[in-house]
């Protein structure tokens, strides 16, 4: 089993947050991406129903009013958005990490689609060491 490597710095991440106010919050590392650090930033939402994914793009052909992203932490109100997606929001916040981009659309998977819950067994050794079985 290898290592993974882990870093503390939560600005490299890709994501963003759906809050209990109604709101979507892009991520430091995700406005780097985008271009658009401290700079006020339009996009188009995206729903994947299937995956549940939500999708960004600067670009979309056709009339599709955008989003507005603040110049200084990167919300934006889209309350209608989640409602009319069943996308939960007024329990807490919930993180959604870059799941790829797909025909020009960054996808975001919430942070619960990616954990699976690990059945560990164990047994002890006359010696104290455990062992997973």
């Amino acid at each position: 089993m290898a290592f993974i490597p882990y870093s503390n710095d939560s600005r490299a991440q890709v994501a963003l947050t759906v809050d209990k106010m109604g709101r979507i919050q892009l991520s430091a590392g995700l406005r780097r991406k985008l271009g658009c650090e401290n700079e006020e930033i339009e996009l188009i939402l995206f729903f994947e129903q299937e995956t549940r994914r939500i999708g960004i793009t600067k670009e979309y052909p056709g009339k599709i009013k955008p989003f507005r992203f603040d110049a200084d932490r990167g919300y934006s109100s889209v309350e209608k958005f989640l409602k009319e997606n069943d996308i939960e929001y007024r329990e807490g916040s919930v993180r959604y990490f870059y799941d790829g981009t797909y025909g020009g659309v960054m996808a975001f998977k919430a942070a619960q689609e990616y954990k699976e819950p690990v059945k560990t067994s164990l047994r002890q050794e006359k010696n104290g060491n455990l062992e997973r079985v």
